[in-house]
């Protein structure tokens, strides 16, 4: 996607290319006690951290964030929160002017 961010500090405006892949992030049972998070979660990693999550690239599954199964209803809500911001960014308008401060 490709976006203008305009500085209010210089004027200044500047085009910049967002790779963003809208590949769904999954909740996965992993084991007994632990769930797991997989999928592109890089624009998001420190919402996941907020919640706990650990990264761990060499899961059975893959890499993915670990969670305790206590926090499932949390995740899973991140989770879907997460995948519909997904869609609508990659919906969005090419020209998304955004203001930084």
């Amino acid at each position: 996607m490709q976006i203008k961010v305009l500085d209010e500090l210089t004027g200044e405006s500047r085009e910049m290319t967002l790779d963003f892949d809208v590949e769904e992030l999954k909740v996965v049972d992993y084991s007994e006690k632990a769930i797991v998070v997989t999928g592109n979660t890089k624009l998001f990693k420190s919402e996941i951290k907020k919640l706990g999550g650990r990264y761990n690239p060499r899961l059975k599954c893959g890499q993915g964030w670990v969670f305790s199964v206590k926090k499932r209803q949390e995740v899973e809500d991140l989770v879907k929160w997460i995948n519909i911001l997904q869609k609508q960014l990659s919906q969005a308008s090419e020209d998304l002017t955004l203001d930084v401060k």
